[in-house]
């Protein structure tokens, strides 16, 4: 089904649209896509499959990735960080897309319907620099872009409604689309600035804790292949020890060392299954000494060695 799926929307012309529709013997509905320009595309769905469908997908490079859910649950699974996703009817979710791989598995006689949207990185970042606030609710480099999950407002149930019948043709409704994306994306990424803030104003900590917090995440995330101390990372960015601690695991949701590991084994796994890198020159790079260390912290993270991303595909 993967293959059969990739081979249709296996297309870059802008302006274009292609549908899909489902085989019987699996279930009813279809996939749709459309390129409105070299900055965004939409997929829409609606399917109800007669079968347990598995579906995955590898993508190249870097997007932002707006997927809502208007049809019952859906859960998929990011392989290279090992992440769990879920999405409840009526939510939505914004987070960043690097060279990874997704899977999702689809339920019988379940209905599922959504929309997702894809941004490319410059026009994604000309949107955060129209809004008015503190950027570093986001990250203010865009790298390594937090998952942002919310409940979708009432107004953005309108446009989605208005997208998913639009009586346009032709160029005509590639316009009409543009507009309404734009106006949904406005929309979502509104509300997840509000939430953030809110979130923000409930933690006892100043703009001036908030800002060296994210600069100390900014650190790690440069420091991957050259571990820091944490005393190191307290005095670059100016906090004690103990603020920087329960400060980071209270805007990040875990601790300082665990956030490096885990960035350290997400970047191993994209090396190793996406790149093809060899487990030494993997190791180095993450900065490991020893490949049996990292070999070690590998297996633990993910319940297989780093040797099996060249056996098989996980």
């Amino acid at each position: 089904m993967s293959e059969e799926f990739a081979r249709e929307f296996k297309y870059k012309d802008a302006n274009k649209e292609i549908s899909f529709e489902i085989p019987e013997h699996i279930g009813i509905g279809k996939y749709n896509r459309i390129i409105l320009n070299r900055d965004l595309e939409i997929y829409s769905n609606s399917i109800k499959p007669k079968k347990n469908i598995e579906m995955s997908g590898i993508t190249k490079g870097e997007i932002f990735l707006l997927a809502i859910c208007t049809g019952e649950n859906i859960e998929w699974t990011e392989y290279n960080s090992n992440t769990e996703l879920q999405m409840n009817t009526g939510e939505g979710i914004l987070y960043q897309v690097n060279d990874i791989k997704e899977v999702c598995n689809f339920i019988p006689n379940h209905h599922y319907k959504g929309i997702s949207i894809i941004i490319k990185p410059d026009k994604f970042k000309e949107f955060i620099s129209s809004i008015s606030f503190d950027k570093s609710i986001f990250n203010k480099d865009y790298k390594n872009f937090k998952i942002n999950k919310f409940v979708l407002p009432v107004e953005s149930k309108i446009v989605i409604k208005q997208i998913f019948n639009c009586p346009y043709n032709n160029n005509v409704k590639n316009i009409y689309l543009e507009g309404k994306i734009i106006e949904l994306i406005s929309i979502c990424l509104n509300n997840i600035i509000d939430k953030e803030i809110n979130h923000m104003n409930t933690l006892k900590l100043s703009k001036t804790d908030l800002q060296s917090l994210y600069r100390a995440k900014e650190i790690l995330d440069n420091s991957i292949s050259s571990p820091i101390t944490l005393t190191e990372l307290s005095r670059l960015v100016c906090l004690n020890e103990l603020k920087l601690k329960t400060g980071f695991k209270q805007v990040f949701g875990k601790p300082v060392y665990t956030y490096l590991l885990d960035k350290r084994m997400e970047l191993a796994r994209i090396f190793l299954e996406i790149h093809h890198i060899s487990v030494n020159e993997v190791a180095q790079m993450v900065g490991y000494s020893s490949s049996s260390g990292f070999s070690k912290a590998f297996s633990k993270r993910y319940g297989f060695s780093p040797s099996d991303c060249f056996s098989s595909i996980r």
